[in-house]
This record gives C-alpha cells, structure tokens and sequence, in this order.
C-alpha cells in the first residue's frame, strides 16, 4: 500500500459515526461505553484491514506508520494522554531513542480523532451514544526536529532512571511530552524490574503515553 492509497481510504472516515461505521463492517455495538474500552479502536483497525499481531513495531509495518485513535470533545480538546507501548522495565542494554520501539511508534502516525462527547449514564445505550461518537478527518504526522528531540530527552531521562534500578522511583512528573504510568489490569499484576542494588524486584507494568500537551498541538495546528 502506498501512503497515497492509505490517506485516500482513511479520509473516507471523515464525518462517519461509530454506529455507521460498525454497521458497514457488520460489528456489533456494545451495550454501553464503559463495556466498550479499546472497541473503537478496534473497530478502526478492522477498517484499515488491520489484524491483531505480536509485532513489536508500527501497525502498517511496509509504511512505518501508526494507527491511533484519540477522543476529542466537540472543542477538539483532548480528553486523555495516548498509550504508546509499554516500557522494558528489565533492560540487558540500553537500546537508544532512535531505535527503541517507542520512537518507531512515535516518528509516523495516522490520528483518527473522534469526537466523544459525555453523556447521561442513565441514557447509555448503543442507540443513543454512537451515532454521537463521529469519526473527524484522520491527521498523518511526522515528528519535526524539535519534537524529536524532545522526546528523545523524556524517554532518556526515563530509560536513565530505570538502568539505575529507580523504576519504582519513576511517576508522571517525569517527561515533558512522552511520560509514564501504569498498565496493568490490576495491583497484582506484577512485573519484574532491577532494584538500585542490581537484584531483581516486583513491580506494577508500565507504559510510554503522550501527554495531551502534546497531542493538542495537531489540533491548533490542522483545525
């Protein structure tokens, strides 16, 4: 596929709700939002003939591009940091900026913003909460100099700490675009990390997000 085809199919999205988008590939809906987490994402991927796999780099690997979904409000504020990939929490070497899966998740990417607007819980139901959720037009994303070089100081900054056995020390102050926090689905789902006297030591998974301060300049600079 060539970057052309691939921005052709995504602006098709443009102005298209989840609901019709979902009945166009023959997906159910889900009954509320709160059963629907990673759905539309999902749904957006299906799209995009994407298929769930275990390689550890961009979605459109011949691209090198990334696929993300990020909700805004009918504003186009950002509503929540986006999750990159999760952190190697138990390094053998330091793998540098330009080529840790991090950056090659970052360098390229197709936002699909989607407007999610809030709605009463009482009311949730398929039928009155996706028709509202509508796809805007997809944004393909380059990384500039400055913006690379940034995020190459937080992932540093970040991969510094953990080398030095601090993981446990590392919360969401570090990091000015790129930070971390954690991912896992609950308190018992450990991970294993170096502690500062090189032993091994059990700790909560993490991951690489985007801060919106980030993600809210694509919106100043392409709405």
């Amino acid at each position: 596929m060539k970057i052309e085809t691939l921005l052709s199919h995504a602006n098709l999205l443009d102005g298209v709700s989840l609901a019709e988008l979902a009945l166009h590939l023959k997906s159910p809906l889900p009954n509320s939002s709160r059963q629907a987490k990673g759905w539309a994402g999902q749904l957006i991927e299906t799209y995009f003939g994407l298929k769930p796999n275990n390689f550890p780099g961009p979605d459109f690997k011949d691209l090198g591009i990334e696929l993300k979904t990020i909700p805004i409000t009918p504003e186009y504020k950002i509503r929540e940091s986006t999750y990159i990939c999760m952190v190697n929490l138990k390094p053998r070497t330091w793998v540098p900026w330009e080529k840790s899966l991090a950056y090659s998740k970052l360098k390229h990417i197709l936002w699909v913003p989607i407007i999610w607007e809030n709605t009463d819980n009482k009311l949730e139901n398929q039928k009155l909460i996706w028709p509202k959720r509508v796809i805007q037009k997809p944004i393909l994303k380059c990384l500039t100099q400055d913006e690379y070089q940034q995020l190459s100081d937080d992932y540093n900054e970040i991969m510094e700490m953990i080398q030095l056995g601090q993981a446990n020390q590392i919360s969401g102050r570090q990091g000015y675009w790129l930070h971390v926090r954690p991912k896992a689905a609950n308190s018992q789902q450990l991970t294993q990390t170096i502690d500062e006297n090189g032993e091994l030591s059990a700790t909560l998974p993490r991951g690489f997000y985007l801060r919106s301060l980030f993600t809210r300049k694509l919106f100043i600079n392409n709405c």
